[in-house]
């Protein structure tokens, strides 16, 4: 089954997912942005926000949406800054944003394939 017949199969779905995902961005922006403005002081969204994406990282390969390269770089970058955040990675952001910007590149030419016949 296709992505294409996946995603004319279940528009109520993708909407209703779509408007969960939009509510818990809305909730966590702000949040973070009382907590940046001292309004009151959340360590735990400091520690754990990264969790974020790697929750979004694991409903893009769950629900076969766009590039798996995009979910597992997500997955990945979500797993690493959490443990940066909890002291058991040693490794600064600002280092490595080149690799990202590859991982960006690897996931347009991904999606720019051609589907397979019979797909």
């Amino acid at each position: 089954m296709n992505r294409l017949h996946l995603a004319a199969q279940t528009p109520l779905r993708r909407s209703a997912r779509h408007m969960l995902l939009g509510a818990g961005l809305l909730v966590a922006g702000t949040l973070a942005l009382l907590d940046q403005h001292r309004v009151f002081d959340l360590p735990l969204l400091q520690t754990f926000w990264p969790l974020v994406l790697v929750m979004l990282g694991v409903a893009r390969l769950v629900g076969h949406e766009g590039s798996p390269i995009a979910g597992l770089a997500m997955v990945l970058i979500g797993s690493l800054m959490t443990a940066r955040n909890l002291g058991y990675a040693g490794f600064a952001m600002h280092e490595w944003w080149p690799a990202f910007v590859i991982l960006g590149g690897v996931s347009m030419l991904w999606r720019s394939q051609p589907p397979k016949p019979g797909a």
